[in-house]
């Protein structure tokens, strides 16, 4: 490796530490913030401000659904209306399915390929320091 590219390497784990401790640092300040502060109550947002800055607060939910439940209300209310409110997601149970496929037949095994599309992602680069 070249000289140029050392340099590179050392600025960005240093910028990759920095961003990394200044991002937990801007989470416990903005914790110590919500501590202070009255929070409405039942408030989907908020906004708090002073004489030049404004920190708007907002509550997110995720919903969880009970997939026990929801298979009861399937079979009560049947697939036609169940499917037009819901999807399903067929995912692999766990790595290594190709393993999997050698058991079965040459038609499924083609069915399985073509049923699986390959998306290519922007690279994820991690920078550390070896340990010595």
């Amino acid at each position: 490796m070249n000289e140029k590219l050392y340099s590179l390497l050392d600025e960005a784990y240093l910028l990759s530490t920095e961003i990394k401790n200044m991002n937990e640092k801007l989470k416990t300040v903005k914790d110590e913030i919500l501590k202070s502060i009255d929070v409405p109550k039942d408030k989907k947002s908020f906004k708090i401000s002073t004489a030049n800055l404004t920190m708007k607060v907002t509550f997110k939910k995720v919903l969880k659904w009970d997939q026990v439940i929801l298979e009861k209300i399937k079979t009560k209310v049947g697939d036609n209306i169940f499917y037009k409110i819901f999807t399903t997601e067929y995912k692999p149970i766990k790595n290594g399915i190709q393993d999997k496929l050698e058991n079965f037949n040459k038609e499924i095994k083609t069915l399985f390929n073509k049923a699986v599309k390959e998306e290519k992602r922007a690279p994820y680069i991690e920078i550390f320091k070896e340990s010595k």
